[in-house]
């Protein structure tokens, strides 16, 4: 801005805040560590942003600041051009301005005080611009919900923003191994216990369980058993303690889940529900799951095109609502991960998949939740003479293999080969677990229930969880 303009009380705090920051900075090298503000968010001066640049630039190579620091970076940005030298000079207000920062003398003390109001006028100065383009993008036929939903993806990037990260946020090992102690004596006053039980028993001893902060994608070609999988998964998941779930259905309605749920709850041909023709038994256990599920703390969301970012927020608002209750786990099953949209652009697919792969990896994260997408493969898989799922298989791959946790293979001989001996047997193919081994589990997948049962427990009707 000018020094001849006008400013506001607000612009004045600003351009002091900034000028007092510089010059501490150029007195006390150590604070250069310190400095968590990056050159963009300084604007009360022209001069300012390229300062702060050339200050931690100097400090970088040379382990220095001060005015004949800054003035060598000069020249080392410069490559020996001296009408650039010159220029860039000019650019900071020269010799001159740079001593009246290092002379103003401001109190090191009130460091932190001067950065958090830069910081603070640069989110809402950010803020206020995203606003004013979104708004510009309103018109008359029908635009206003677009730029909403923009507008709500922008905030939730500034909630992030606004957290201030600072340059001394590591951990002493001495302060890790405290955290990590009781976590484990945690641990061993419930050892062999559960937390969130997974599809079944085998699962649950190969993996553990289902773990908060984790993300695992759950793959299959079309028809293999990918929506029975997570169906089953999330009616076992629900036996665990104060666990809920979460259900976002981009492919199927509620009311057709609901089918899916009665049925391998209920042991009840999924073919009935297509005409209502249920007898007397099939009835009973139909109500009988029902009433199992009206006891859960089960949410769905079917929406078509539904976006990532309205994902999170509906979570992170459920997740309010529900520690009141004291349900502390949330399960969040998404079927499936290459139908879910964002409200942001991308220029292909394979750029909104690593994008939504990526988001949701830090939603489990941030949210302490546990994530189960359902993925596509790709055609493939179609040709190979070994039928195997594998990493390259993942359609519109992107980041998820290097996103998830865990990443599970879904693969039925019988899909294939209809003479085959492993009739109604499934593979589960966990190729991926970050904090365990890979494997393969076996289950029955009785396909007209949408069930699926542990081998060893299948002639049972099921286990106990």
């Amino acid at each position: 801005m000018s020094d001849y303009q006008a400013i506001t009380a607000e612009e004045q705090l600003q351009l002091e805040a900034e000028t007092s920051l510089l010059g501490i900075l150029l007195q006390h090298e150590d604070l250069v560590l310190e400095c968590y503000i990056e050159p963009q968010e300084m604007v009360a001066d022209s001069r300012h942003r390229l300062i702060l640049e050339l200050i931690k630039y100097s400090y970088n190579e040379n382990d220095r600041v001060g005015l004949m620091a800054v003035t060598e970076a000069v020249v080392a940005y410069s490559n020996g051009d001296i009408e650039k030298q010159n220029k860039m000079l000019e650019q900071i207000g020269g010799v001159a301005y740079l001593s009246a920062l290092q002379g103003a003398l401001p109190n090191r003390i009130n460091f932190d005080y001067y950065q958090r109001i830069v910081h603070n006028n640069y989110i809402v100065r950010t803020l206020k611009n995203r606003i004013q383009q979104k708004l510009l993008t309103v018109s008359a036929d029908g635009e206003a919900d677009k730029a909403i939903n923009a507008l709500r993806a922008e905030l939730d990037e500034l909630e992030e923003l606004g957290k201030v990260k600072r340059s001394n946020d590591l951990v002493k090992v001495s302060d890790a191994l405290k955290q990590h102690a009781e976590d484990i004596e945690e641990k061993a006053l419930h050892a062999g216990e559960i937390d969130i039980y997974s599809i079944g028993k085998d699962m649950d001893n190969l993996t553990g369980g289902l773990h908060l902060e984790e993300l695992t994608i759950t793959a299959a070609r079309p028809s293999v058993g990918k929506t029975a999988e997570m169906i089953n998964e999330s009616i076992r998941s629900l036996k665990s303690p104060n666990t809920a779930n979460v259900v976002i259905s981009a492919e199927m309605p509620t009311n057709q889940l609901l089918n899916r749920y009665a049925g391998a709850i209920g042991n009840i041909d999924l073919k009935v529900f297509k005409t209502g023709a249920l007898d007397m038994d099939q009835w009973d256990r139909y109500h009988k799951a029902m009433g199992w599920l009206e006891r859960q703390e089960l949410y769905f969301d079917d929406t078509p095109g539904i976006t990532i970012e309205a994902i999170e927020r509906k979570v992170k608002k459920l997740q309010k609502e529900l520690l009141k209750k004291g349900i502390t786990k949330i399960v969040l099953f998404i079927d499936y991960l290459q139908l879910i949209e964002s409200e942001k652009r991308f220029p292909n697919t394979t750029e909104k998949v690593s994008y939504i792969s990526k988001t949701l990896k830090r939603m489990a994260r941030r949210l302490k939740i546990a994530i189960n997408a359902l993925a596509q493969l790709n055609r493939g898989v179609e040709g190979r003479q070994e039928k195997r799922p594998m990493m390259s298989d993942l359609k519109d791959s992107g980041s998820i293999e290097q996103d998830a946790d865990n990443i599970k293979f879904l693969h039925r001989d019988d899909y294939y080969d209809k003479s085959t001996e492993k009739k109604d047997i499934i593979e589960i193919i966990v190729a991926k677990q970050r904090n365990g081994p890979v494997g393969t589990v076996e289950m029955v997948f009785q396909k007209k229930f949408g069930k699926y049962l542990d081998l060893d427990r299948s002639h049972q009707g099921g286990d106990k969880k």
